[in-house]
C-alpha cells in the first residue's frame, strides 16, 4: 500500500469505525438514494432541530427518524451549516 492508500483507509476506519470490516465482507452493497429539495442527489445528512432548522453542535448521534434529519446536497449542506 502506498501514503494515499493508507490514508483513505485512514478516513474510511475514522468515518465508518468497525463497520468498514464488514463493507469489505458484504456479498451486495445497495445505496439509499435520496433527493434534496432543489432536485439534486442529497449525499449529505443534518442534524434539525425541533423547529426543523439545522443544528451543528451537541450530541454526535441522536436517535430519531425523519423529524430530526434531512438530506441534502453538498451546496445546501455548506449554505446551512458552514455559511
Amino acid at each position: 500500500m502506498n501514503d494515499m492508500s493508507l490514508f483513505a483507509v485512514s478516513i474510511l476506519e475514522h468515518s465508518f469505525g468497525n463497520n468498514l470490516y464488514l463493507l469489505a465482507w458484504a456479498d451486495k452493497l445497495i445505496e439509499l438514494k435520496t433527493i434534496c429539495h432543489c432536485g439534486r442527489k442529497a449525499n449529505m445528512v443534518l442534524r434539525l432541530d425541533g423547529e426543523g432548522k439545522p443544528i451543528s453542535e451537541g450530541e454526535q448521534v441522536a436517535i430519531g427518524g425523519n423529524e430530526r434529519y434531512g438530506s441534502v446536497c453538498r451546496k445546501h449542506f455548506r449554505t446551512l451549516i458552514w455559511e
